[in-house]
């Protein structure tokens, strides 16, 4: 599965943000005000709700790789490589470091 990378999903977020905040300026209608105020919360929730878990996981499989590594283990499976000198898992065929 090819993962989206961190710079996209910034990117998308600062412009959305920054369309918001030009209808805002531009616009004088206080419903447009109130509607765009609420969109503003709408984006604070939306970060909250997918960017934490997308940070977390992306940092929880950096300490998983990191930990594998000092262990002696496959990064991919977690299969222990000691004694292997074939430089390939034998559980899931990744090459081993």
């Amino acid at each position: 599965m090819k993962r989206i990378p961190l710079w996209l999903d910034a990117r998308t977020a600062a412009a959305l943000f920054t369309v918001l905040i030009i209808v805002v300026i531009v616009t004088d209608s206080p419903s447009v005000r109130r509607f765009a105020a609420f969109g503003a919360i709408g984006i604070i929730l939306f970060g909250m709700v997918v960017a934490v878990p997308f940070f977390w996981r992306r940092w929880h499989d950096w300490k998983l790789r990191q930990w594998r590594r000092q262990h002696g283990l496959c990064q991919s499976c977690g299969y222990d490589l000691t004694g292997n000198v074939s430089g390939v898992c034998p559980e899931c065929g990744a090459t081993a470091p």
